[in-house]
């Protein structure tokens, strides 16, 4: 309902941060092995996700869209 006054339910804060995966037959690729490290930590109230999106443009958005 649009004139519904209730505001909807807010869980934690959430920072996302994007890696992606190896390409130019490369094994790892550097962006995902740091946001790696990254993923679960809480900063200043916020917690902290990673996700690997592929390095495919057209099916990366699908992949954000996904989160």
């Amino acid at each position: 309902m649009l004139d519904d006054p209730t505001p909807p339910a807010v869980g934690p804060r959430r920072v996302l941060v994007t890696g992606f995966d190896p390409f130019g037959g490369a094994e790892v690729n550097p962006s995902w092995a740091a946001v790696q490290a990254l993923d679960g930590m809480e900063l200043e109230g916020h917690r902290v996700v990673a996700a690997r999106l592929p390095t495919r443009f057209d099916r990366c958005l699908g992949e954000l869209d996904r989160l």
